[in-house]
């Protein structure tokens, strides 16, 4: 594997199990190269794995959907969140708002 999904997997494999803020950082570099699957991968799998994550892991998700305009996969992933119980901030819903304005400035 590549990226930051690569450097998890060594991480594991030298016998340091990623805690939530690696797996954060590891999630928002996906995110930032682009890959909202790999992103979400994470997400899922550290919860899978019983760490929680928090609202904040599932906006990157969110966020990295929004910008590859899958409006679609970005609100199933809100769902999921609010259906942990978990809500956004102010701060937190202004920066999805203002990606989905500028999303769909850039798509025209």
């Amino acid at each position: 594997a590549k990226g930051a999904l690569g450097w998890l997997d060594r991480a594991k494999a030298d016998g340091i199990e990623p805690d939530p803020i690696m797996i954060a950082m590891a999630m928002d570099a996906e995110a930032n190269a682009g890959n909202a699957k790999g992103a979400a991968k994470l997400l899922t799998e550290s919860e899978a794995e019983g760490k929680m994550m928090n609202m904040k892991a599932y906006n990157v998700v969110i966020k990295a959907f929004l910008k590859k305009n899958d409006w679609d996969e970005a609100i199933e992933w809100l769902k999921l969140a609010e259906a942990k119980g978990l809500t956004a901030d102010k701060k937190q819903m202004s920066v999805a708002y203002s990606t989905m304005i500028s999303a769909t400035a850039q798509a025209g």
